[in-house]
């Protein structure tokens, strides 16, 4: 996958979690997502990092909309 092509996926997670979180503060959201997207800088196979940035961030969200129902 393109670097490019990479980009924009990382764009439409952050959309995809914009609105499914939209009690965050869009700067936590960009910045989760960045912190996240950088675990993966060493991956040897990119195409799966935009789904694996998305999972990883939305489990964040979720423990802090809600940290007692969702324990990490």
């Amino acid at each position: 996958m393109s670097a490019p092509k990479r980009i924009d996926l990382i764009g439409q997670v952050v959309d995809r979690l914009r609105a499914g979180f939209p009690q965050a503060p869009a700067d936590t959201v960009n910045e989760m997502v960045g912190t996240t997207h950088h675990r993966f800088d060493q991956a040897k196979i990119r195409d799966f990092v935009p789904l694996f940035v998305e999972r990883h961030t939305k489990e964040k969200l979720a423990h802090l909309a809600d940290p007692a129902s969702n324990p990490l």
